[in-house]
């Protein structure tokens, strides 16, 4: 059974440790070549790492704490303006717009959680977003722990094809192995998870449902620099080595099926891990925000309908009148009526 090795900063870093490293300490002669072989890729996933907790830092204070701070003077302008000191629900100072003004109200029915359903869905398709990479991170400690254990470096790596193309790692020696899970597989798993939790704090202090879309996807940014950099900074031939390189392991086709039992396990773990998650961090973890802010959806719905009509409200009666009179195209089209011109000048 063979597993690959991810196709990223990460994968070539393995691919260093275990080829390059062997390579470097088995040759009679070191060559440059061997040298450089061995440093690129390493000097490459440095930088990766350095950039990616750069980013979580700088986003987490340039980006996520100015947005945490705005939507809670928000909720707190609120909170002040439209509820009386015993915590009752004034609407006679939510209708005053001398009290409360039609751009506050805007500010605050914008906050994300305010739509609780919204907010749980797209903070669901973040969470699993972010769990992809904790379970590739799980899956590549897995097969690194289950590769059995090497008696020399030279046992390491098997060459199948003549022209070298095809590296399997069948071994590895106890330091190659903690240095694989310490410098790669760690690293991956911490920035994940900080990844996930900054993304759920940014996600729940956002004040706009468009800004909810985009920063959920933008902060994928971050879990791609080392694709970026995998790419921009490594030649081709040794992304090729990167690709073909694979664990191999001889299991017995009964092992082999109670591994496939446990991947549908590890799979509905996971599965459900990320659900609790979610309802865990939005219920009780979460410091943007309390829960109440929920209760503010009741008046924030009936303010935005009345906020977001369009000129001519679509119907499938009015189209079908539309269509028979007129035909499909006009149907389809906008009626100028919907926009009618102003006064005639009269100069």
């Amino acid at each position: 059974m063979e597993f690959d090795i991810p196709e990223d900063e990460y994968g070539a870093a393995m691919l260093a440790l275990a080829k390059d490293l062997t390579d470097l300490v088995t040759e009679e002669r070191i060559s440059m070549l061997t040298i450089t072989r061995l440093s690129f890729p390493m000097v490459v996933f440095t930088v990766n790492l350095v950039l990616q907790f750069l980013c979580l830092f700088y986003i987490n204070n340039f980006v996520v704490a100015p947005s945490v701070h705005h939507v809670q003077e928000t909720y707190g302008t609120y909170h002040t303006l439209v509820w009386d000191k015993d915590g009752k629900f004034l609407e006679e100072r939510w209708n005053d717009e001398g009290v409360y003004s039609q751009d506050e109200k805007s500010n605050l029915c914008q906050i994300a959680m305010t739509n609780q359903v919204f907010y749980y869905t797209v903070l669901l398709l973040w969470t699993v977003s972010s769990m992809h990479e904790i379970r590739t991170a799980q899956r590549l400690f897995g097969n690194i722990m289950r590769v059995p254990r090497a008696e020399t470096l030279g046992d390491q790596i098997v060459v199948d094809n003549v022209d070298g193309s095809k590296i399997t790692i069948r071994a590895l020696k106890p330091i190659v192995r903690s240095l694989m899970i310490g410098i790669v597989v760690l690293p991956k798993i911490i920035i994940s998870c900080c990844l996930m939790l900054l993304g759920m704090r940014w996600l729940s202090a956002t004040t706009s449902f468009e800004e909810l879309v985009m920063n959920a996807v933008s902060m994928t940014f971050v879990t791609q620099i080392d694709e970026l950099l995998y790419h921009f900074a490594l030649p081709a031939h040794y992304r090729n080595q990167v690709a073909d390189i694979n664990f191999s392991l001889d299991i017995t086709p009964e092992e082999a099926e109670r591994e496939t039992w446990f991947s549908y396990v590890r799979s509905a773990f996971y599965c459900g891990l990320t659900f609790l998650i979610v309802h865990i961090y939005a219920e009780y973890i979460q410091d943007v925000l309390p829960n109440a802010v929920y209760k503010a959806y009741e008046n924030c719905i009936k303010w935005q309908k009345d906020n977001t009509k369009t000129r001519c409200g679509f119907t499938f009666e009015h189209f079908f009148r539309k269509m028979i009179d007129k035909g499909f195209a006009a149907a389809m089209s906008t009626s100028q009526q919907c926009y009618p011109y102003g006064e005639e000048y009269t100069g």
